[in-house]
């Protein structure tokens, strides 16, 4: 009469997954009749179960804690990370989770970092720096989703400061922001200028043609070129 409703107890908390109850009802069960029959093969068999559910739950709850990592939302992984390490203290999946968790972090800064340089690089005038920064800071952290468009923002605000002097350098501008974004749409007001400074090259080398077969005395051909650009 004492034994069956610890048994019914027991038995009621294993449907739930609730292992440890389970365990600690069946081990209450010997003190009062050390004789039951299979007890130490059931409590090993809860035991089994218990580790089998608590990899599991910490399987899940890593693989959640890496989907947030590689969609770059370090702050929703730190967020899962936290509750991960208070649900299970001393797990080293949890423990080799933070590892990624914070390399992701050190990434993240060392591309902002590279941004910086970039952007510093092309205000300096060193163009091929500028841009090869921006590409390593992709590279480098090609989680964050922010960074193209940084990284656009930073070539088109450079191209327009040089649109007036170098236009060539300018188009070359447009031309890197979309190999970050290949959707990206070139203002209107920075193509006028562009294809106005296209155009200028143009008419300054066709004239300078013109003036040298005008000085060798072919004056038609002169002319021809003037018509012809023109």
């Amino acid at each position: 009469e004492v034994i069956a409703p610890i048994v019914e107890k027991a038995t009621a908390h294993e449907p739930a997954g609730e292992w440890a109850e389970a365990i600690e009802a069946w081990r209450s069960i010997p003190p009062i009749h050390s004789r039951y029959p299979g007890i130490e093969s059931k409590i090993a068999h809860l035991a089994q179960e218990q580790q089998r559910s608590h990899q599991a739950a910490v399987t899940s709850c890593v693989s959640r804690i890496d989907r947030q990592l590689e969609m770059g939302d370090l702050e929703n992984a730190a967020q899962l990370l936290e509750a991960a390490e208070a649900e299970f203290p001393g797990e080293a999946a949890i423990d080799d989770a933070v590892a990624r968790w914070n390399a992701a972090g050190d990434r993240r800064r060392c591309a902002r970092e590279l941004l910086a340089e970039a952007e510093r690089a092309l205000w300096g005038g060193s163009y091929d720096d500028g841009v090869a920064k921006l590409h390593e800071a992709a590279k480098l952290d090609p989680t964050d989703r922010s960074l193209p468009e940084s990284a656009v923002a930073v070539l088109l605000r450079y191209a327009r400061q040089i649109l007036q002097t170098d236009w060539e350098t300018a188009e070359r501008m447009i031309s890197a922001a979309r190999e970050f974004n290949p959707e990206f749409l070139m203002p209107e007001d920075v193509g006028s200028a562009i294809a106005h400074g296209r155009m200028e090259t143009a008419v300054q080398a066709c004239l300078a043609r013109a003036e040298g077969l005008q000085a060798d005395g072919q004056l038609p051909a002169a002319l021809s070129e003037v018509e012809r650009t023109l």
